[in-house]
C-alpha cells in the first residue's frame, strides 16, 4: 500500500487510478468534516467533491513539506469558510421581532380555535374580551389587570376600552 506522497507523485505523471485510490482513501472523512460546517447534506457533498477538485487542479503546488491530509483539510477548511460566509446573518432584534410576531400569530390561532368550542369566551363583554386577549398575548401583568379592572368597576374605564 502506496503512502500519500507516493500517491500524489503518481498522480502528477497522470496516473488516474492513484487519484481514484486517494480518493477512496479521504472522501468520507473530507465528507464528514465538511457536515460537521454545513447546513445540509446536500452541500456538504458539493464542498467535498469541490474540495477534491481543487486537489487535483492544483496538486503541482503540494511540495510535500507538511502532511498531505493536513493539506486537503485545509482546502476544506477553506472552502467551508468560505460557504459559511455567504449565509445571511441575522441581528438577535430580528431574532426577537420574529419570535414575538409568532408567539402573537399563536395566541390569535389559540383564541379563534377557544372562542370556537368555549362559547363564553366570545360571548365575553369587551372589557373581560380585552383582559383575556392581554393575558394570552402576555401584554399586560396581574397587577396591570387588577389596576383596568378597579377602573372598570369605578366606571372610569367604559369610554377607553368598551
Amino acid at each position: 500500500m502506496l503512502n500519500d506522497d507516493e500517491l500524489v507523485e503518481q498522480i502528477k505523471n497522470g496516473d488516474e487510478q492513484a487519484a481514484e485510490e486517494l480518493i477512496k482513501r479521504y472522501y468520507a472523512s473530507i465528507l464528514r468534516y465538511c457536515r460537521w460546517h454545513c447546513s445540509s447534506m446536500e452541500k456538504a457533498e458539493d464542498l467535498t467533491q469541490e474540495t477534491f477538485y481543487k486537489l487535483f487542479k492544483n496538486i503541482s503546488g503540494y511540495k510535500g513539506k507538511r502532511k498531505f491530509k493536513a493539506y486537503l483539510y485545509t482546502i476544506a477548511n477553506r472552502l467551508c469558510i468560505d460557504e459559511s460566509r455567504k449565509v445571511p446573518v441575522y441581528s438577535l432584534e430580528d431574532v426577537r421581532i420574529r419570535t414575538e410576531a409568532i408567539v402573537m400569530l399563536g395566541s390569535c390561532v389559540l383564541w379563534a380555535i377557544s372562542s370556537k368550542f368555549i362559547p363564553w369566551v366570545y360571548a365575553t363583554s369587551a372589557i373581560g374580551f380585552w383582559m383575556i386577549a392581554f393575558v394570552m398575548f402576555g401584554i399586560f401583568f396581574v397587577k396591570e389587570i387588577l389596576f383596568i379592572v378597579e377602573m372598570r368597576k369605578e366606571g372610569k374605564l367604559y369610554g377607553i376600552i368598551a
